[in-house]
């Protein structure tokens, strides 16, 4: 059948071609057939700066609120008393004693308390964190045969930061069992 089919347009092929398209078909065809397919980008331009907006608006917000809901160690501290510089490392070491004995106690009481699900209690966690990263560093600093008195002062206001910071964690935990 096939057979037959290209054999009838073989012989009347004269007869089936009575149209020849015109140059501006051509012309039109070969137009689209170049075209380069413009991106959503390039389409609408302004899309970028739009984005743009989007994002930083985000950011502004989420950094906004997590400014406002969380504060900082500077002001969880602004109302401590201030250090007494230790005029020896006798003194110093007297002192920091005492915070290491306190901060113990403090952790052994938080320890009583689920804490992995609050927020807040982790959040006070990782500002103790920071004040021991702190800390890490001063004594990274520290010479062991030279006493240097503005390290050792520096070292107790963060000793005395930490035990304000896990004052607040147990104050706040045991107010969470209690309510």
């Amino acid at each position: 059948m096939q057979q037959k089919l290209e054999d009838y347009i073989r012989d009347h092929r004269d007869q089936l071609d009575i149209e020849t398209p015109s140059e501006k078909l051509w012309d039109n065809i070969d137009g689209t057939l170049n075209r380069k397919t413009l991106s959503l980008w390039e389409r609408y331009p302004l899309l970028k700066v739009a984005a743009a907006i989007v994002v930083i608006a985000v950011l502004g917000g989420v950094w906004y609120t997590f400014q406002e809901r969380m504060p900082s160690t500077i002001e969880m501290t602004a109302d401590l008393p201030p250090v007494d510089q230790p005029d020896s490392e006798t003194d110093w070491k007297k002192a920091e004693e005492k915070y290491q004995d306190k901060i113990l106690v403090l952790m052994q009481k938080i320890q009583q308390y689920p804490i992995e699900d609050d927020a807040q209690a982790k959040h006070i966690l990782r500002e103790v964190s920071q004040i021991n990263v702190r800390m890490d560093d001063l004594k990274a600093n520290m010479h062991p045969t030279e006493f240097d008195p503005d390290i050792a002062h520096e070292m107790l206001q963060l000793y005395q930061q930490k035990v304000h910071q896990l004052e607040i964690l147990v104050d706040y935990l045991q107010h969470m069992k209690a309510g």
